[in-house]
């Protein structure tokens, strides 16, 4: 017992320790997606007394919000921080999926290739660099997932539940792995391996830990008589984002992420048809038929297309891959018979991949802290700024609070946005201008014209940074 516990603490020091080599030269540029600039200018904000959905506006759940608010408020650093939490959240995801596979399969190399996938794929190109809500909510559906296949207490599904709760309220797309996992139930009930009253109840326990922190979110803004709000930004949007967003060439966002992992899709492909020949039989294997179907599902009615929305997938990829040692196969008893020189070679290959990518953040200028440096130099401590169509971690980085609630700039910039949030973009950007800043800062956009001679007349151009970025200065 003593053994198998310290093997298991060195396996988890392992995934912690890979997870930060393959991020660590990430962890101090400005921006790597817009996303985490706004999840910890918010979290900042809100945790300096302002409201989410109130006084700042986003279409994401608070969870996300209050994380990154939390670790600027206890750090101070929210950059370096927040992708260093990301980063060993990552490692921790891959810990418990080797547990997952380890508990459903009992076989260890299949388990340990199954988090160290999921550790690569999590870790390889740029847009897996960022603190996006992927990285936060697969850790809890994971974790989940592994409690409710652990132990026979039927609390579990409870506790499993608010566990994937938390998940939900970083981002609403959790919801699809629980449902593969009740379609798990619906499966096992048809089967005649679980009774149809057994199924009901585990299926209340999850669904009223799901729905625990939800209803605790909602209870807290109606006590401040705000309860409208949190339903136009985090339901109302969703009701309408579907019919103003769509994906222009669904054959070009699924090739790009098949193209960037190919191998492992190739592979995966094949292991998840070995899978569907024995789902009628093994109910592990109908689980991940209905895993990979509930999250393709989820990303393709989300209707945009980012390529960081593939992250969710990755999970249930290094899970059906960990099968390499369980399906008899040629290429797994290849690999088991080669694994050093494999290893070697392989994961030599791949961190050589992984740094390439992380250098384009070493030599890549940090453009946004130079701007920020810039102004610095000029302001005084009362100066309100606008940025325009541009990186608005600057607000961080100067400590300024936006003049606007659609923090965001996409909200803006985009029609999709702009239709399901029924944005006065006019009205907006006039009570940003009515706060007189001193300084406005803006890429060329498609909706500051609508402003040009009030712009150009009140504000002369101070500089231009390599000419794209302008700083202008009130007159």
């Amino acid at each position: 017992m003593n053994k198998t516990g310290s093997s298991k603490a060195r396996l988890l020091f392992f995934f912690l320790i890979a997870a930060l080599i393959l991020k660590m030269f990430t962890f101090f540029y400005s921006v790597i997606d817009i996303d985490e600039s706004t999840y910890l200018i918010i979290g900042k904000e809100v945790f300096n007394g302002n409201w989410l959905y109130v006084d700042y506006y986003d279409t994401k759940p608070p969870g996300i919000f209050l994380i990154f608010g939390l670790i600027e408020y206890l750090t101070g650093s929210g950059i370096f921080f927040s992708r260093l939490v990301a980063s060993l959240l990552v490692g921790l995801s891959a810990f418990l999926l080797y547990k997952l596979k380890f508990q459903l399969s009992g076989n260890s190399r299949a388990s340990i290739f199954t988090g160290l996938t999921y550790l690569i794929l999590a870790s390889m190109y740029r847009f897996t660099f960022a603190a996006n809500t992927e990285v936060f909510f697969i850790f809890f559906t994971i974790w989940a997932f592994y409690i409710f296949f652990t132990g026979t207490k039927n609390s579990r599904f409870f506790i499993g539940g608010l566990i994937a709760g938390l998940g939900f309220m970083i981002k609403y797309v959790v919801a699809f792995d629980m449902l593969a996992y009740g379609l798990l139930l619906v499966f096992l009930v048809i089967k005649g391996r679980m009774k149809f009253l057994e199924m009901l109840k585990t299926g209340a326990l999850i669904l009223a830990g799901l729905l625990l922190p939800l209803a605790a979110v909602a209870l807290v803004y109606l006590s401040i008589g705000q309860f409208d709000a949190l339903l136009r930004f985090s339901f109302g949007f969703l009701m309408n984002y579907g019919q103003s967003s769509q994906i222009n060439n669904y054959g070009a966002f699924l090739s790009d992420i098949h193209l960037k992992y190919l191998p492992a899709f190739l592979l995966f492909y094949f292991l998840l048809f070995q899978n569907v020949k024995s789902m009628l039989k093994e109910p592990f294997s109908f689980f991940k038929l209905a895993w990979v179907v509930m999250v393709f599902l989820s990303i393709f009615l989300l209707k945009r297309e980012n390529i960081h929305y593939f992250m969710q997938l990755f999970p249930v990829v290094a899970f059906v891959l960990g099968d390499l040692f369980i399906i008899p196969n040629r290429l797994g008893s290849y690999m088991f018979r080669h694994k050093t020189q494999i290893a070697f070679w392989g994961l030599g290959l791949l961190l050589i991949t992984n740094l390439i990518n992380q250098s384009y953040y070493i030599f890549r200028e940090d453009r946004p802290a130079k701007v920020a440096a810039y102004l610095e130099k000029h302001m005084d401590e009362d100066d309100v700024i606008y940025i325009s169509g541009y990186k608005h971690i600057i607000y961080y980085l100067l400590d300024r609070s936006p003049p606007t609630p659609f923090v965001h700039p996409t909200l803006f910039a985009y029609k999709h946005h702009i239709e399901s949030l029924d944005i006065d973009t006019k009205l907006e950007i006039g009570k940003v201008l009515k706060q007189k800043p001193e300084f406005i800062i803006y890429r060329i956009d498609n909706y500051l014209h609508t402003w040009e001679e009030y712009f150009f007349r009140k504000y002369k151009k101070m500089k231009e940074f390599d000419g794209e970025v302008f700083v202008y200065r009130q007159l």
